[in-house]
């Protein structure tokens, strides 16, 4: 990753407002799927770059968060290598 993030993590937040809204779910709703298995991020095709590396091949994009300089939770859409480096 070329950027230091504070408290990355990908997957998806119950948190985040973009998840809820993704969802259409409040954050208790989408807390209980993700917890007992029945939400998960699959991933989606995009032809947008990867908000973290920029790259702009087309491919799967999947959920990941940050935290800003406010404590705030930021949403990006990463791609596959992305995601793979971060579980690493």
């Amino acid at each position: 990753m070329s950027t230091e993030l504070k408290h990355f993590s990908s997957g998806l937040c119950s948190g985040c407002l973009d998840c809820q809204s993704n969802y259409d779910m409040s954050e208790k709703e989408l807390e209980t799927g993700i917890s007992n298995g029945t939400i998960f991020d699959e991933g989606s095709f995009s032809w947008y770059a990867c908000e973290l590396c920029n790259e702009s091949l087309a491919g799967n994009r999947y959920a990941a968060h940050y935290r800003n300089d406010d404590d705030e939770i930021c949403h990006l859409e990463i791609c596959e290598d992305c995601l793979l480096a971060e579980n690493e």
